[in-house]
């Protein structure tokens, strides 16, 4: 791959382009890139994601799955795995091999791609899914499978024959958005469960959790994430509302002039993306609730993954599993999708949202 400027600022150019909306100038760039012999790192990945957000499955997985030759791909130490990469040619001989699978995403792509273990343990004679620190609990209802196998980072590697990163399955079994596999995998904890029906009070309207900040490292989180002042309005519905929010974001909480509306919990706030297993717990809440309504976090895949209803807030351009229009996503069944009109503003969403709530029937279709 090639680390000419030139052609890595025509990258980020179309990238921009992309995310602004101007679509069709943005896919004459990146054919263009991808085109060359000698691309620039991640063009393949970012045209394969252009693709993926229009309903372009086919033609986008060779492109998405080139970002494995990528430099920033083979400075992984998934790169220096001895044994050959699992392929969708291998896919009808596999009865008789394990299948090393890891993460290489954040916990929500693990989340919305963990659904494919199951097809793929159907297959194989096993299966080694390798999760982050403090995460083998939330993903542990997949070992009920008989041949699938959680382990951590960090825990000794068993024998394996293949080995693939979770992100590429939906790739390697070639998905279509008609052929998405249910997700419908993980399972709420019953103590955990128990211990939240306990703790929410009882209330005449729905019962609903809240996110409105993303991870704040990403390179687009200043239009991916909301202000709490600014879903106020919710309030005046007459539901129950309850902060999922962890670690940042959470002190917008006490500068709210009236912070009343809104039920807090320590034990949530206190970073339960470290490894800690405390996704297992705030999994267990958001099963408890009615509602969530979250911007584009790995609360969103966690309340798909429960087939929780969950309205799902994004922006104009938005993460490619989401798509570009309509208000439905073939990756989750049970999320709305309420979309931006305009880049880092969430007015209309936010207008669209309090007048559901405020109808008759606000989970009705």
């Amino acid at each position: 791959m090639s680390t000419n400027p030139r052609l890595q600022e025509a990258l980020h150019r179309a990238v921009g382009l992309e995310n602004d909306g101007s679509l069709f100038e943005a896919e004459q760039i990146f054919r263009q890139l991808t085109a060359r012999p000698n691309p620039p790192d991640l063009a393949h990945y970012q045209y394969g994601q252009f693709l993926l957000r229009r309903g372009d499955y086919a033609e986008a997985w060779p492109h998405f799955m080139k970002r494995i030759d990528d430099a920033i791909y083979r400075e992984r130490s998934a790169a220096t795995i001895s044994k050959p990469y699992l392929t969708i040619a291998d896919l009808d001989g596999i009865h008789d091999k394990i299948v090393l699978v890891y993460c290489d995403q954040g916990i929500g792509d693990a989340i919305m791609c963990a659904r494919f273990i199951p097809l793929l343990a159907a297959r194989a004679k096993g299966v080694v899914l390798t999760v982050f620190q403090g995460f083998r609990e939330l993903f542990a209802s997949l070992a009920d499978i008989g041949n699938v196998t959680i382990i951590e980072f960090g825990d000794p590697l068993p024998a394996f024959d293949l080995h693939s990163d979770l992100f590429s399955l939906p790739a390697i079994f070639e998905t279509t958005p008609e052929t998405i596999p249910p997700a419908d995998w993980l399972k709420a904890d019953i103590a955990w469960k128990s211990f939240w029906q306990s703790r929410l009070p009882e209330t005449d309207g729905l019962k609903i959790g809240l996110v409105w900040q993303g991870n704040a490292s990403h390179n687009r989180d200043e239009e991916r994430s909301a202000r709490l002042a600014d879903l106020a309005p919710l309030a005046a519905t007459g539901h129950a509302f309850y902060s999922l929010q962890a670690g940042p974001g959470t002190e917008q909480i006490s500068a709210l002039p009236d912070s009343g509306w809104i039920m807090r919990f320590e034990d949530i706030e206190n970073g339960i993306d470290a490894p800690t297993a405390q996704m297992v717990n705030c999994a267990a809440l958001i099963d408890c609730l009615d509602l969530l309504i979250t911007v584009d976090t790995a609360m969103a895949h966690i309340a798909g993954a429960l087939g929780k209803p969950v309205w799902v807030m994004v922006t104009k351009v938005p993460y490619w599993v989401f798509m570009l229009d309509g208000d439905k996503t073939p990756w989750y069944s049970s999320a709305r999708v309420f979309r931006a009109s305009e880049r880092y503003a969430w007015d209309n969403v936010i207008a669209e949202m309090t007048a559901r709530l405020s109808g008759a029937d606000p989970l009705g279709s």
